[in-house]
């Protein structure tokens, strides 16, 4: 296999939330995604639902310290700064004040709901994302009941703006019929996204290796490379991804 990997999502920066809690957790993590393979990785602490309204001069802190420490220990890996967006009924005003993170200064937004939310809000919030003029990255699309095996909601939701991440151990790892929910979403390519969404080196860990050997399966490279590589790469470049 003649790629490296791109993660969008991680919880990797040292007490924010409930991820990596020191730094030296954060540096074990970071050596752990370089082992398996990965160059590039954006860290994406909570934002949201009251106890993750860390303070951008401290997040910004923290993200510097954590580069510094990467030059230092010589590792080969480049790291990102964005935010995980818990959607509330507010909207995207955080966004709009300037207190959560877009993925790396892009106009991507990685968005989460609550697993209860119903399709109405889902949909409003992509919309309302895309009238302000940023793209909502929709995190671990198999966790939404409304959505479970609705592939043509899903589709509704791309037309409307949103860009699709599937966690990574979800798809080789869930059960049989969260598999087969993230199966027909591959098959009808209606994933932009596969990433990590790491918390720690045990049961969370920042590997996409794993999951890129199952996919190259059942899929063919460019496919493979276009989810982990190539979509990731044109998000950070702030460019636009086509369906």
């Amino acid at each position: 296999m003649g790629f490296h990997y791109i993660d969008i999502h991680s919880h990797i920066l040292p007490d924010l939330d409930d991820g990596a809690e020191t730094m030296a957790e954060t540096m074990e993590m970071l050596k752990l995604a370089c082992e398996h393979g990965t160059r590039e990785i954006v860290a994406t602490p909570h934002f949201g639902q009251s106890r993750y309204m860390h303070a951008q001069d401290r997040r910004n802190e923290i993200y510097r310290e954590v580069c510094a420490q990467i030059e230092r220990a010589g590792l080969p890996i480049k790291l990102y700064l964005g935010n995980e967006i818990y959607y509330e009924r507010s909207g995207m005003k955080c966004i709009e004040e300037k207190l959560a993170e877009t993925m790396a200064g892009t106009r991507y937004v990685l968005v989460e709901y609550s697993t209860e939310a119903d399709y109405q809000t889902i949909l409003g919030s992509v919309r309302s994302i895309r009238q302000s003029g940023h793209s909502a990255i929709i995190a671990h699309i198999e966790r939404y009941k409304c959505l479970i095996n609705r592939k043509d909601l899903v589709e509704m939701l791309i037309e409307q703006g949103a860009y699709i991440q599937v966690n990574a151990a979800s798809v080789y790892k869930g059960g049989v019929f969260r598999k087969y929910q993230i199966k027909n979403l591959l098959d009808a390519e209606l994933v932009h996204f596969i990433a990590s969404d790491a918390h720690d080196t045990r049961d969370r860990r920042p590997v996409l290796d794993k999951c890129a050997h199952y996919l190259l399966k059942h899929y063919d490279e460019a496919y493979v490379k276009k989810l982990l590589w190539g979509n990731p790469k044109k998000m950070l470049r702030d460019e636009y991804i086509d369906e």
